[in-house]
């Protein structure tokens, strides 16, 4: 019996994950991070969620943040989470908690694909707003 070729049907495509990330994060009223599994076809699969009242997300262990693609295998990971301030300004602390999560998914590899940071119904993509990620 011949294996079927492409990604399963029933994932959703990283623009609807974002879309929905976005959604959901902007909603809560408290620090979150969403870990999402990336499959090789690009497609997302689980998601966990880390949720705080009283710490910056950018405080938690990054390796943490790394448990359920380890567990699952995922051959990337997005994560989509608050950002520090105001959506329309580039915070240092944001880039440093993202440089640490691209090194942590390097020395575990599992590349990291993006950070989508949010804020209300705004968000920035920090690959198209930094030099984090290579250019090929």
């Amino acid at each position: 019996m011949a294996s079927r070729a492409g990604p399963p049907p029933h994932r959703f495509s990283l623009i609807d994950a974002v879309d929905k990330l976005v959604e959901v994060v902007g909603s809560v009223d408290a620090e979150v991070i969403f870990s999402t599994c990336i499959d090789l076809y690009g497609f997302v699969g689980d998601s966990e969620c880390f949720v705080s009242n009283d710490q910056p997300v950018t405080m938690l262990p990054v390796d943490e943040l790394f448990y359920l693609p380890r567990k699952t295998g995922a051959a990337a990971v997005m994560f989509t989470s608050k950002s520090s301030g105001d959506i329309a300004e580039l915070w240092d602390c944001d880039v440093e908690f993202t440089k640490r999560l691209i090194e942590a998914g390097r020395s575990l590899g599992i590349p990291v694909h993006d950070h989508v940071l949010v804020e209300g119904k705004a968000f920035r993509v920090m690959s198209e707003c930094t030099d984090l990620w290579p250019t090929c």
